[in-house]
């Protein structure tokens, strides 16, 4: 029987193959493919939590734990607290003494407006002769915090000039344990001063009277200077906490920085002073205004 090619229908004899089709190729057997090595992929961390912000509440605690730490520890705390390097805290130290400051020069302010409202007021208008006590507040709080931020610049300024290392952010700390040391004699000024006010008419004689400028203002200026000292002190002993300097570095550091800061707070007197006068005492000098309040309590109380 003649067979045909199922492809294309050419006729062929017993056995043969239709030249249409290509020989099949012998199977391959499939080679299974080879599955990838494990490869370790290390667990995520967790991720860490923030930290929380920092409250206003929480900042001032930080302060008060410092304060407290700071008068049973004064040298162990100072110089741990310049090693941490805490500026921000340092800061608000700063401004904390600066406020300070500025409550003073206000009480004193008020002291020199309550003598000339009870002595010259009588006689003639002292509306331009009174101090502005507000300009007085930020002028004074202003300053002081200007010089807070200026005492670490120079404290470095000399560190570097003796080849020590150290940075700003280490000095203001030291100016923010100076600051700290020095805030409770200022605010101890201030209540003395509010407490002990001036009035002419209480004081009986002369006597009296130069007891009440004196404990009104002289004492608190006084105490403010014991604070200061102290702040010196315990600044001169936490520098080498933030710095290279050596012990024998650190003294000449603090005399020439002293000197400096002593110009500079000069400077600031002195463009300050005319800022804070009454119109009335604009061309006068802080020296011309205590004796003439002296005098003036004198004249009130009939003794001269």
């Amino acid at each position: 029987m003649a067979k045909f090619c199922k492809n294309c229908g050419k006729m062929l004899e017993d056995g043969a193959v239709c030249d249409c089709t290509p020989a099949a190729a012998p199977a391959v057997p499939e080679t299974p493919a080879a599955e990838p090595a494990p490869v370790y992929v290390a667990p995520e961390a967790p991720a860490a939590p923030a930290a929380p912000k920092e409250g206003i509440g929480t900042y001032f605690k930080k302060i008060w734990a410092l304060f407290v730490s700071l008068v049973k520890k004064p040298v162990t705390t100072a110089a741990a607290f310049v090693n941490s390097c805490d500026y921000k805290t340092a800061l608000g130290l700063i401004a904390i003494n600066a406020i300070a400051v500025g409550l003073l020069l206000v009480s004193f302010a008020g002291e020199f407006n309550g003598i000339i409202e009870e002595t010259a007021g009588r006689l003639v208008d002292v509306d331009d002769k009174l101090f502005p006590t507000l300009k007085i507040f930020f002028v004074g709080a202003i300053g002081t915090f200007g010089i807070g931020a200026l005492l670490p610049a120079v404290l470095m300024m000399f560190t570097k000039i003796f080849k020590k290392d150290t940075n700003y952010k280490y000095m203001l700390c030291a100016s923010g344990v100076n600051s700290l040391a020095i805030t409770p004699f200022v605010l101890a000024g201030f209540v003395i001063s509010i407490l002990c006010g001036i009035d002419p008419s209480d004081a009986s004689n002369a006597k009296e009277a130069v007891s009440m400028v004196m404990w009104a203002l002289y004492i608190p200026l006084i105490i403010s200077t014991i604070g200061n000292t102290l702040g010196s002190y315990i600044t001169m002993k936490s520098l080498r906490a933030g710095s290279s300097l050596t012990e024998d570095n650190t003294p000449y550091v603090m005399f020439f920085t002293g000197l400096v800061m002593a110009i500079a707070f000069a400077i600031v007197v002195y463009v300050a002073f005319p800022m804070c006068m009454p119109e009335y005492f604009e061309d006068a000098n802080m020296f011309d205004l205590i004796g003439l309040f002296v005098v003036i309590i004198f004249y009130s109380v009939g003794d001269i």
